[in-house]
């Protein structure tokens, strides 16, 4: 049986540290991989010989956690992530202003106050001087808190005696004003009263969105879109038209909000069901929200704000409840977790619902897992849970974890190499559009824990790096795992699909320092080419 493709002369990676001297493929699976004398028996009249010329084949990667629809819809908006200082992004959104017509909606993101000089979050006051007459919505860069203008807040009948929401805040000044921040569910309360783009337009940010991702090495992605879509019916739509057989090709894991639980089970898809190309995925929920906007709930009070200890999204006997659902329905649960409270909290509800119906391969995730001490992490090894961990946000944070959390406590942020020790199963995802899609810049947080300009030399907590190979692994045979497709991806063996990035140099070769700077020459996924340099 002749092969389409075959790849020589290069470092092909059969899996993470597994060096084969040749691959061959064939309708989308890999026919062959081995020695090339053992691969080139599968050569015919037809096949295509591509000669790496010393590149590097690796198995396709997959982000195992982020919002597509989200990024796609966000390269509309306004960009604040590049803003040197707060006066650059008022100037921004005074420039947006200015282009529409009076009462449009103005929507920024990517708001990074801890690295502005001033170190603090716009007021709806800041908002008005530049935007009176637009009604205005500026999005940290977590998405867990927001800043709207006096315009926004007025349509979303925001007034001093409005009462927070549950698992919300909504910040007031002295006089008990609003000052425009929201914080968790109260960030809601703005941002349904913006009108919903359509169904078209919706289409054409995913496939804006699934192009890029191709061009970034990404094969495969966990995508939690439902909220972002409206209900699971349209995100489900949407997926299976953008992506697939007969549209472009990238895979889907499609994680289903809470809030969309009902629709999912009555619609009678289960965890996996779908065409291989786009697959219903675990029921996401929240049980805490950031730790840069100090709504992480943490067992302690914050250091640089003993007042607090955080938000809880979910009370814990709803969090309990919920989970308890899901696990006797068969369902996987994926929880937005990062204080060390609220992975406990979620921990529990895993615990009693696995006492109560015993599944032995539930594979619940801990979605971030940032403030996870010794005690924490044991309790995920026993219980199997999934830690789907984002390597970035060790640099990204690295500007304020220390303050938040003290240093006992700034330890155990991020504790990656502690999670593997332990065997619990990780997989890497972007969080993208709240950090960008780029592989590499991945594999470089977590080999050297640094930013991209080297800092500091030994990186954050360096006893927690990751080698070459464990952190190829995270978006590889680990994101599969997580997914339930370990026997058709995250190795190019014999039979698995032909899903693979060839990388411009061997990553296993590289400088640690230089992983930032790999270039992604072709993306292939089910033996497709979604991106050609």
């Amino acid at each position: 049986m002749p092969a389409d493709v075959i790849f020589r002369n290069g470092s092909i990676y059969i899996e993470p540290g597994v060096r084969a001297e040749a691959l061959a493929i064939r309708g989308g699976q890999v026919l062959a991989a081995g020695s090339e004398s053992e691969v080139m028996h599968t050569l015919g009249p037809g096949t295509r010989v591509i000669d790496l010329a010393g590149r590097a084949v690796v198995p396709g990667l997959t982000d195992s956690h982020l919002h597509l629809l989200a990024h796609g819809l966000a390269l509309q908006d306004v960009d604040l992530g590049t803003a040197a200082d707060l006066p650059e992004a008022l100037a921004r959104i005074r420039q947006r202003a200015s282009a529409l017509p009076e009462g449009e909606w103005i929507l920024a993101r990517g708001m990074r106050e801890d690295r502005w000089p001033e170190g603090r979050l716009p007021t709806r006051r800041d908002l008005d001087q530049v935007a009176p007459r637009h009604p205005v919505v500026v999005l940290r860069a977590c998405l867990h808190v927001c800043v709207a203008n006096t315009t926004a807040l007025q349509k979303a009948g925001i007034t001093p005696e409005t009462a927070d929401p549950p698992g919300g805040q909504i910040d007031r000044d002295e006089a008990g004003k609003p000052t425009g921040v929201l914080r968790e569910m109260a960030v809601e309360l703005v941002t349904k009263q913006i009108p919903p783009p359509t169904f078209a337009q919706m289409r054409a940010a995913l496939a804006a969105a699934v192009q890029d991702a191709a061009r970034h090495g990404i094969t495969e992605v966990h995508s939690d879109d439902v909220r972002q879509a409206g209900n699971f019916d349209t995100a489900w739509r949407l997926w299976n038209t953008v992506a697939g057989p007969e549209a472009f090709p990238l895979r889907a894991y499609l994680l289903v909000s809470w809030e969309a639980y009902e629709e999912y089970r009555e619609s009678g898809l289960k965890r996996g069901d779908g065409n291989g190309w786009v697959r219903a995925g675990p029921v996401k929920l929240f049980a805490d929200g950031s730790l840069g906007g100090r709504t992480a709930l943490l067992r302690e009070p914050y250091a640089d704000a003993p007042h607090s200890r955080g938000i809880a999204v979910l009370p814990p006997a709803e969090l309990s409840a919920f989970v308890a659902r899901c696990h006797r329905d068969g369902h996987q649960v994926a929880c937005h977790c990062i204080g060390d409270e609220a992975i406990d909290r979620f921990l529990d509800a895993v615990e009693a619902a696995d006492r109560q119906h015993p599944r032995p391969d539930h594979r619940h995730r801990v979605i971030h897992a940032l403030v996870c001490p010794p005690d924490l992490q044991r309790r995920m090894a026993g219980l199997g849970v999934v830690a789907d961990i984002q390597p970035r946000f060790i640099p990204s944070d690295a500007s304020f974890f220390e303050d938040r959390l003290g240093p006992d406590r700034a330890r155990w942020f991020g504790p990656w190499n502690s999670l593997i020790r332990l065997g619990i199963p990780c997989c890497g995802g972007s969080d993208c559009p709240v950090e960008p899609l780029h592989m590499p810049w991945h594999l470089h947080a977590a080999r050297t824990r640094q930013g991209l300009d080297g800092t500091p030399p030994e990186g954050w907590n360096p006893s927690e790096r990751l080698s070459v190979t464990e952190a190829l692994a995270l978006y590889t045979t680990g994101a599969a795992f997580a997914s339930f497709a370990e026997q058709r991806r995250g190795r190019l063996l014999p039979g698995m699909d032909a899903d693979l990035v060839v990388l411009d140099r061997d990553p296993h070769r590289a400088a640690p320092g230089e992983l930032k700077d790999l270039q992604i020459h072709l993306t292939l996924v089910g033996g497709r080419v979604a991106y050609e340099a």
